[in-house]
């Protein structure tokens, strides 16, 4: 998808944005619910001030930050091409990611779903605001990765 493409999808639905250099700044009033779109270009950055609906899409380029005061659900996401940025208010769903790029730190104010992923890069950081839920992992994780205010769910442990 070009920068194009996803600017005449964000006007189709009605969404606000913002154009700053090389971003596409998604500044809605409320949440983005883009649940059909299968792909996004990347160099998009989500300051809208509710929650950020991305279900269909199974992977994430570069450049993409989630600044946004809700959540974040990627429910059905199996790749991603480098370091997304989670800094959104809520929580943020991975359901389906089985592998984080190396580097990656969540620093959502919620809990992080990462429900099928079966192990953590070393430089990998948690700085979110609430549990991370690692229900495929069988062996405990890294404890110095785990910097977060809640839990780690891991195999049914707490």
């Amino acid at each position: 998808m070009t920068k194009i493409e996803f600017i005449e999808v964000l006007e189709k639905n009605e969404y606000q944005y913002d154009i700053e250099n090389e971003w596409i700044i998604v500044t809605e009033d409320g949440m983005v619910a883009l649940d059909d779109l299968g792909i996004i270009t990347e160099g998009v950055r989500f300051k809208n001030s509710g929650s950020v609906y991305l279900g269909s899409l199974l992977a994430l380029p570069k450049n993409i930050e989630f600044l946004n005061d809700g959540d974040v659900s990627l429910m059905n996401l199996r790749n991603m091409a480098e370091c997304a940025v989670f800094k959104n208010g809520g929580m943020v769903a991975l359901d389906k990611l089985k592998g984080l790029v190396a580097g990656m730190v969540f620093e959502n104010g919620g809990t992080v779903a990462l429900k099928n992923l079966v192990n953590l890069p070393d430089d990998m950081k948690f700085k979110n605001g609430g549990n991370v839920l690692l229900h495929s992992m069988q062996n405990e994780p890294q404890a110095k990765c785990f910097e977060n205010d809640g839990y780690c769910v891991y195999g049914g442990h707490y």
